[in-house]
């Protein structure tokens, strides 16, 4: 076999200083060479392998896509292209959701979104595109002009015409630049990666996003590295109350598939019309199936382990979902009685570990309904959640209702079943924690019921993607010692 090092120096272009490796395979964090040699990635793929390499869901997901339909014309649907926008997009307040293949291709569609609004509400002509400097979009001839470094503009002029640059934190030097030309938008990035990995301040963004209101100019954010859990939130722009127009989005969300997607809210949603805009490989079905599983429990698991929380099954090894006691997803720990389950919480306090506990309760198995079945229906009443507009708080109750009619009351059945043995374990580990006596005083009841509390209410339940940010809250008091 000839030296892969030799054949890839002799006709790939010479874009990339390489290291001298060559990698065959990976699992997880890891990754092996041809030689056998393992390494953990801290790279993540540069910034790509959200689920690891080989997850097997993820896997999973994508090989029985690929076996059925690998591609399709974007003239005509297909399911997962549209599971992945409406998943996108009920996770977000935004409404609509156009696909591409990387980060700069989602910055270069925000980009026209941005100077199309400009043109159709402000009339023909310039109008400017402010970003910062040190910022950076991309290696596109357009992204490449959007980033504010000058190390990335030599040797590539003339640039696009119309952008602008204003030190980042300096709002002053941004207002004097909205006030002067007749800009479309501002465009930032939550955290300057290539700028050397700098936060935004707060007060900073919020008065950004403010000032863009008030001279009517878009407000866009680049999570194209931030994005997709990175930071802790889905966004980062999540974690400050900030409400963008526009925001691009790619790399952690195709787990190793290109994939970028931009995101665009009520002042844009409408902007793009049939022929203003298109890409032959965007929203590919196989790569739309990978990060739909992504979007799905994985991402819960992958951001309970980001914080250290442990996930135990009680009496299972597989995560359950809601209705069914199946979801494709190992957890960390199986744990088969009250008793090991209240000692182990007790282990963790006692340790001094902060956080708590994750317990997944699975519904009895007489009252689960089938995994294809519930996942079918869940995944039409999400579609028909997105045709008509419902977004927000008013999400939830829709979904729940338009469940339990498609599957003609079975899901409330289950539900009910899975809300009553929750509480039934959630007793009996609470009678374990706080020591089970019948004869016990007045207090040690009260100790039971703030177990119950503190145990049962915040940690003990079976949960969708949505409930992640729950589980941080998990903790124990002291009540007693074992």
């Amino acid at each position: 076999m000839k030296d892969i090092k030799t054949i890839d120096s002799l006709y790939h272009a010479c874009t990339y200083g390489r290291a001298p490796v060559v990698f065959e395979r990976g699992r997880g964090a890891r990754l092996w060479d041809d030689k056998g040699r393992d390494y953990i990635d801290f790279g993540s793929g540069i910034g790509v392998m959200s689920l690891g390499y080989a997850n097997p869901e993820w896997v999973k997901a994508v090989s029985e896509q690929a076996a059925v339909l690998p591609h399709t014309s974007n003239l005509f649907y297909n399911e997962k292209t549209a599971m992945l926008a409406g998943r996108l997009a009920l996770r977000t307040h935004f409404e609509r959701v156009f696909l591409s293949n990387s980060g700069a291709e989602a910055n270069e569609c925000l980009i026209k979104t941005a100077r199309k609004w400009a043109s159709d509400t402000k009339g023909e002509g310039e109008h400017p595109f402010v970003t910062l400097v040190n910022s950076f979009h991309g290696r596109t001839l357009t992204t490449v002009t959007a980033t504010g470094q000058d190390t990335f503009h030599k040797f590539f002029g003339p640039f696009t015409p119309g952008f602008r640059y204003v030190p980042a934190s300096d709002l002053a030097a941004l207002e004097r630049q909205l006030d002067a030309e007749d800009c479309s938008a501002v465009l930032v990035e939550i955290v300057q990666g290539e700028g050397g990995v700098r936060a935004l301040d707060a007060d900073y963004l919020k008065a950004v996003e403010a000032l863009c209101h008030e001279k009517n100019v878009l407000f866009c954010v680049d999570e194209v590295q931030t994005g997709n859990g990175r930071t802790g939130t889905w966004f980062a722009y999540e974690q400050f109350g900030l409400s963008p127009d526009l925001v691009s989005t790619a790399k952690g969300l195709g787990n190793g598939l290109p994939i970028g997607a931009t995101l665009m809210g009520s002042k844009t949603a409408e902007v793009l019309t049939p022929g203003t805009h298109g890409s032959t490989f965007g929203g590919n079905p196989v790569v739309c199936a990978g990060a739909k599983s992504i979007l799905d429990l994985g991402l819960t698991l992958e951001y309970l382990e980001t914080h250290g929380v442990p996930v135990i099954g009680y009496g299972t090894r597989e995560l359950p979902a809601f209705y069914t006691r199946k979801s494709g997803f190992a957890v960390d720990y199986e744990i088969d009685t009250p008793a090991e389950l209240a000692k182990a919480f007790y282990v963790k306090q006692d340790m001094g570990l902060g956080g708590g506990m994750l317990v997944t309760n699975p519904i009895p198995d007489e009252y689960a309904m089938d995994l294809d079945y519930i996942n079918r229906n869940i995944d039409a009443a999400i579609a028909e959640a997105k045709s008509l507009g419902i977004h927000g708080k008013d999400t939830t109750p829709f979904l729940l209702d338009k469940i339990q009619k498609l599957t003609r009351g079975d899901s409330l059945k289950a539900n009910i079943q899975l809300v009553y043995n929750t509480a039934r374990r959630g007793a009996q580990i609470a009678s374990e924690r706080a020591g089970k006596c019948p004869a016990a005083p007045p207090v040690q009841k009260t100790r039971t019921a703030m177990a119950v509390r503190e145990i049962l209410l915040p940690g003990l339940c079976t949960f969708p993607a949505c409930s992640i940010r729950k589980t941080n809250r998990l903790y124990l008091r002291p009540y007693d010692r074992w």
